[in-house]
């Protein structure tokens, strides 16, 4: 009997965990019990209720993080893209339920109980609708596939499709750059109120127990324990896209991004020598113009390099509502939350990280490929154009 993350059955692993986690936050945020009678208010929940669904849930949370970093190192591509959003979705989905609990926390003991409907409409407000990450989670979403279907224009001619293929580098590269650079400054820009010795111990909380990096705080109750679990499981979700080890590689990489974005460097200049995204576009030129592949090669190339700068985006999108999402850790009192200003700063190097190391990976960049782990647009090219005209030369 195959157990829960042996290769071949992490995938059915990962569904099931998604499935009651995604129905355990459901339960949690949704309004419980029926109206009071007082204009249709909602009735509170008592907080042994919440405290006791949140602790099922942060059981399932954990379980769905190791599920998904089994899959971020799957042999197909395409799940190491996918399971690093849904990681990335499922960290917004954490803090959106920490947030929760830390009012809840608040309400009890200001000696009350609030309705789940005001809270959760505090929780979650500008991180956007929790539906949305659920469904992510669940493989629900609707207009986000990154794969062309049929009635796509097919260019009729080789030259044609050279032409669009030419663009279609031109155009992932660029995209993609720009992508990486906002979201990768914004990241930083959350940073901007440390100073660079504060910065140099955030990234060293990267290689310690967060746990113990958070510090207890000076109110434990059971539901400050729990708001303060969910903090961790999110910050744990981001570090399973990486890896530990390389997680702490990262965050130096962006802490010397950030020291000369400090002295005035513009973020997206600091990136192309990074990326040398004009380099590979020169490189693979010659390629798109005289390669003898067929015209259906060209075709799967284009359509390939449209879809990396699609899953990117979709990525970097992610990433930028994390980055909002962590705002309201900055707004927790510091006795509530010792040591908070270090670990959000902890938390934006690692996002801001990921968003340029990952996008590096999507461009192909030469000299940063920390990940290794995504196909870019060079892979793409060479495999449908290069590898398909060799075939064809053999037979």
């Amino acid at each position: 009997m195959p157990r829960p993350n042996d290769p071949d059955n992490t995938g059915r692993s990962f569904g099931i965990v998604a499935q009651a986690y995604c129905e355990g936050v459901t339960a949690l945020l949704a309004p419980a019990g029926g109206p009071t009678g007082e204009r249709g208010v909602v009735s509170p929940a008592a907080p042994e209720e919440v405290a006791t669904q949140a602790e099922r849930l942060g059981a399932l949370s954990a379980d769905l993080t190791q599920s998904a970093a089994a899959l971020v190192t799957d042999a197909d591509p395409k799940v190491r893209v996918d399971a690093a959003a849904k990681l990335l979705a499922k960290s917004i989905v954490d803090l959106q339920v920490s947030a929760y609990l830390f009012d809840a926390h608040e309400d009890e003991l200001a000696g009350g109980a609030a309705s789940r409907e005001r809270r959760g409409e505090r929780s979650s407000a500008g991180l956007g609708a929790t539906q949305e990450y659920l469904d992510i989670l669940l493989g629900r979403e609707d207009g986000h596939s990154v794969t062309r279907e049929g009635g796509e224009p097919i260019p009729p001619d080789l030259a044609t499709a050279r032409v669009e293929l030419s663009d279609s580098i031109t155009d992932a590269l660029a995209r993609i750059s720009e992508r990486a650079s906002k979201t990768g400054q914004d990241a930083l820009s959350g940073t901007l109120g440390l100073s660079l010795a504060e910065l140099a111990h955030a990234t060293a909380f990267l290689g310690m127990d967060i746990a113990q990096a958070l510090g207890v705080g000076a109110q434990v109750t059971r539901l400050y324990q729990l708001f303060r679990s969910f903090v961790i499981n999110s910050y744990q979700s981001v570090l399973a896209v990486f890896g530990q080890q390389l997680a702490q590689t990262a965050a130096r990489e962006a802490l010397e991004w950030f020291k000369e974005f400090r002295e005035g460097k513009h973020f997206q200049e600091l990136l192309e020598k990074a990326y040398q995204t004009q380099k590979t576009r020169q490189e693979l030129t010659p390629l798109v113009s005289k390669s003898q592949a067929e015209l259906g090669s060209f075709v799967v190339a284009i359509r390939g390099v449209e879809d990396l700068s699609k899953s990117y985006g979709r990525q970097a999108d992610l990433a930028g509502k994390l980055n909002k999402a962590l705002k309201y850790i900055a707004l927790v009192p510091v006795a509530t939350l010792p040591n908070g200003q270090l670990v959000l700063a902890a938390f934006y190097l690692l996002i801001g990280s990921y968003a340029v190391i990952a996008g590096a990976d999507f461009v192909s960049a030469p000299h940063l490929r920390l990940f290794g782990r995504f196909p870019g647009v060079r892979e793409t090219v060479d495999h449908n154009l290069r590898e398909a005209q060799t075939r064809a030369q053999t037979l």
